[in-house]
């Protein structure tokens, strides 16, 4: 990985992260009745009546998109002591933060996409609950860690190749770290693992991302790497 990207610490990540968590995370809820009433629906006959979304030419277009599907990006699993959160961090999304106004066929856009697609980029966040009994058990995030967390897709699975602590402001709330696996990004649905080997935080957290390919396939060929 290289140096500008490993390096991704202090307030520029910090930055980055309020930028993100007031976009991902607030995906549209659909009405129960309307998920029954697409059930019946043949899906030729649905066709019919659905129109492709608009091509996305831009970082301003990636936004957008983001206000309304991010929450795909983001897995949380629920603990009696803890909520632990895992937050994908796509390579144009990075870029599109940094120059908010490019376009896609900006050529420094797709060199910076280029350089951070290398890397599957996470942020993990651990949160403790208020509610929580004495006796609950906690995850202290550390980058010790970093040997207990490995990603699934399919039957390939990947040891996580870093963990960096992120020195947050003291009134988050929350401890968080950047955490990468070394494989170019794609969209495809995978898992990722923080095994809980030593029965320290009440057994391992199972992230699930089956939404990925949602993503790529809105990027054009020139952002991205591999396709699901």
């Amino acid at each position: 990985m290289r140096i500008r990207t490993a390096h991704m610490t202090g307030s520029a990540l910090v930055r980055w992260s309020l930028l993100l968590v007031s976009i991902w995370g607030c995906g549209t809820a659909r009405p129960e009745g309307a998920l029954k009433d697409e059930a019946r629906e043949p899906s030729w006959f649905a066709g019919l009546f659905s129109s492709r979304p608009d091509p996305i030419v831009d970082c301003k277009g990636l936004s957008g998109w983001l206000s309304a599907n991010g929450s795909s990006l983001v897995s949380t699993v629920e603990r009696e002591g803890f909520t632990a959160e895992l937050q994908y961090r796509p390579a144009a999304c990075l870029a599109c933060l940094e120059n908010g106004t490019a376009a896609f066929m900006d050529d420094g856009l797709r060199a910076r996409v280029a350089e951070l697609d290398k890397t599957e980029l996470y942020v993990l966040r651990i949160a403790s609950r208020m509610d929580h009994s004495d006796d609950a058990p906690q995850l202290i995030l550390s980058e010790n860690l970093r040997g207990d967390l490995v990603a699934v897709m399919g039957p390939d699975t990947l040891e996580c190749a870093f963990i960096h602590m992120e020195a947050m402001p003291s009134m988050l709330p929350y401890t968080s770290a950047l955490i990468g696996f070394d494989r170019p990004q794609d969209g495809r649905d995978r898992r990722i693992i923080l095994r809980d080997r030593a029965d320290g935080f009440g057994g391992d957290l199972v992230f699930q991302f089956g939404g990925l390919g949602r993503y790529t396939a809105i990027l054009p060929d020139s952002l991205i790497s591999g396709r699901s």
